[in-house]
């Protein structure tokens, strides 16, 4: 499970546990068809879109299988999405228009979108 995942994780059961409307979901890449990958673009935000797309291309070009790429979405508290490679520390999310790894927890901004 990505470290993503897993710092989301106590979030996604709070969420479960006071709310039965929504909760986070993380998915290979591969298994994304086109009507979920249709509604993610759609629920975020253009900056956000840009960002998933960016770090979509990085992982691309460095041949990570799409099955190693874990997205999550539909988290009620992540205003946008998150985007990993499984087994690694290598996890980002892409909130406000901000690329964000994340490590131990805690998020650093490296690149924003306009």
């Amino acid at each position: 499970m990505s470290k993503l995942a897993l710092a989301l994780a106590p979030t996604v059961f709070l969420s479960v546990a006071f709310s039965d409307q929504s909760f986070a979901e993380t998915r290979p890449l591969s298994e994304i068809n086109q009507k979920t990958e249709a509604r993610i673009q759609h629920e975020i935000s253009n900056r956000d879109r840009r960002c998933y797309k960016y770090i979509l291309r990085d992982f691309r070009s460095r041949r990570i299988k799409l099955s190693d790429i874990l997205v999550t979405f539909d988290d009620p508290e992540v205003d946008g999405i998150g985007v990993g490679i499984s087994e690694t520390d290598e996890n980002y999310s892409c909130e406000h228009g901000e690329m964000r790894a994340w490590e131990g927890g805690k998020y650093e901004v490296v690149k924003t979108f306009p």
